[in-house]
């Protein structure tokens, strides 16, 4: 039975093992990404960004309650018809 180390052993050993599978070796370099630093930019910038970004999920929030709102809507009229839970070609 071939052992695959957990990422955090692959990332201290140096140089490259037969047994680690592609799946640890994604596991790895995902590992290294978000421990690396990242550019930022200035916080004027950031803070426009994350106005930005609240605005949108605003929006998407609005959409998501109009939606529900619509489905309710449709729900309530079909229950309502006369034919309602008989098939369509039964429906006069």
């Amino acid at each position: 039975m071939d052992v695959v180390p957990d990422s955090l052993t692959v990332v201290g050993r140096s140089g490259r093992h037969p047994s680690v599978s592609l799946a640890s070796s994604a596991s790895m370099s995902t590992l290294i990404i978000f421990r690396a630093e990242h550019m930022r930019l200035p916080d004027l910038v950031e803070q426009a960004m994350g106005r930005q970004l609240t605005a949108l999920l605003g929006q998407l929030e609005a959409t998501c309650a109009a939606e529900q709102n619509l489905a309710t809507t449709v729900k309530e009229a079909f229950a309502s018809r006369s034919g309602a839970g008989r098939p369509l070609d039964q429906i006069g």
